[in-house]
């Protein structure tokens, strides 16, 4: 709950206690690293991957916290994943879908921009052959 609502100090407490461990996770599977990404928290994001939270991992074999991150156009935890976390952007969710294609299909402008500053692949396609397009207006995954 303190990933969640972005509760830093709280965080903090449990680690340095040893009342949690950074990789950690809940019932449902979320690591505090899942939580912080998935609501945009970002300093918490910079803190918990100082920590050595794993980067890579997956909420139920499925996605990472970048890719949660990309879902809601939190571009300022996107980049602090992989620039100081060393995140791959290329990583794929089980349906085949990249962190920019996440990005592209759910609107987020700021998200695709600071992942293709990142290196993200515009050619990439996922399991189904699409890809992403960038047009004049918002960017989207297209079949080709």
């Amino acid at each position: 709950a303190a990933a969640y609502v972005g509760d830093v100090q709280m965080v903090q407490a449990l680690v340095a206690g040893g009342v949690a461990n950074v990789n950690d996770s809940d019932a449902d599977g979320w690591s505090a690293l899942l939580l912080a990404s998935s609501q945009g928290h970002s300093r918490l994001v910079s803190i918990l991957v100082g920590l050595g939270a794993d980067v890579e991992f997956r909420l139920d074999g499925d996605v990472t916290p970048l890719q949660l991150a990309s879902i809601n156009g939190h571009s300022d935890s996107v980049t602090i994943l992989v620039r100081d976390g060393g995140a791959r952007v290329e990583e794929r969710s089980a349906d085949g879908k990249t962190a920019l294609m996440i990005a592209a299909a759910n609107g987020h402008d700021d998200a695709v921009a600071a992942l293709l500053d990142l290196g993200a692949d515009i050619e990439s396609k996922d399991k189904n052959g699409a890809r992403v397009t960038l047009g004049h207006e918002t960017p989207t995954l297209a079949r080709r």
